[in-house]
């Protein structure tokens, strides 16, 4: 996996080469906005490396630092993100779709459990 370093990448292995063959690689640059409040989620974001700012309601902020799952609970609710996602510092994620979620689900049903992990 180029441009990933071992050294901040800590997603266990099984779970790293499931995203490598069923989820697209994306680069995000400190600022770029990751996802918006209020709009629906297509897929789930696994953070491979860097750091992940939550805006939440009232000016509350949040920071995530990989290895992280972004998103999960609107993904799994099929409901409205409750939050802003911003690149805090240059970021590496994995986006994996609704359909790649149910593959990897029907020929590993413990995928879910892996999730709760993170």
């Amino acid at each position: 996996m180029s441009g990933i370093s071992n050294k901040q990448n800590n997603f266990h292995e099984p779970l790293l080469n499931l995203l490598k063959n069923k989820a697209s690689l994306h680069n995000f640059k400190t600022g770029q906005t990751i996802y918006y409040k209020e709009h629906l989620p297509y897929g789930l974001f696994f953070l491979i490396e860097g750091t992940v700012q939550i805006n939440i309601k009232r000016g509350k902020i949040s920071k995530i630092n990989a290895p992280a799952i972004i998103g999960y609970n609107s993904f799994i609710n099929m409901s409205e993100y409750t939050e802003t996602a911003i690149a805090y510092s240059d970021c590496t994620v994995y986006f994996l779709s609704h359909a790649g979620y149910k593959e990897i689900l029907s020929v590993n049903p413990t995928f879910d459990d892996w999730l709760i992990y993170y």
